[in-house]
């Protein structure tokens, strides 16, 4: 399944509204999941950016491990705001984002939703990448508004289908 397709079975209209939701639905972003989807490319450029650095820094051992911790921070880093689970439960919804548990009842949950972005790599090669927003209102007052946004880097395409056919949606008219 491709991006585009799974996009279009999701919930892409930031104005509507959960009905209803099948419960108990969850979605894990992991890093297993990363290296699962990218095992190839990742294998490659670590091929690659050794013979590099192998033939850069003309086997200078201090060079080279020096690139590897800093290439080791990156992952970590990637790992860190990249890894979440949102689950609800209980009515209730329940994210553990960065090591953080937000809780938000089933009420106050207005609407989840794939958005997509088109940006370039160089200024002149585009991509587009997805984000799951979910929005809520905070203390039963519509008036504040408040949202997440998480990135589709570290999901499996299928578990982001499977997450949102347990829910209902109504478009809402603008």
């Amino acid at each position: 399944m491709k991006w585009k397709e799974l996009y279009t079975k999701c919930n892409t209209e930031e104005f509507s509204v959960i009905t209803d939701i099948k419960q108990p639905v969850s979605i894990k972003s992991t890093i297993s999941n990363f290296f699962k989807k990218y095992k190839l490319p990742i294998l490659l450029w670590v091929m690659l950016l050794l013979i590099m650095i192998a033939f850069t820094f003309k086997f200078n051992v201090n060079l080279i491990i020096a690139v590897l911790v800093i290439t080791c921070i990156l992952l970590i880093a990637l790992t860190y705001y990249n890894t979440y689970k949102i689950a609800i439960k209980n009515d209730k919804l329940i994210m553990n984002i960065m090591f953080r548990e937000y809780v938000i009842p089933k009420e106050n949950l207005l609407n989840i939703y794939v958005q997509r972005r088109r940006s370039f790599i160089l200024l002149v090669i585009p991509f587009y990448y997805y984000s799951i927003n979910i929005i809520y209102k905070e203390n039963e007052d519509i008036k504040n508004l408040k949202g997440y946004s998480v990135s589709t880097m570290m999901l499996m395409k299928e578990d982001i289908l499977k997450f949102f056919k347990a829910f209902s949606f109504d478009k809402l008219k603008k």
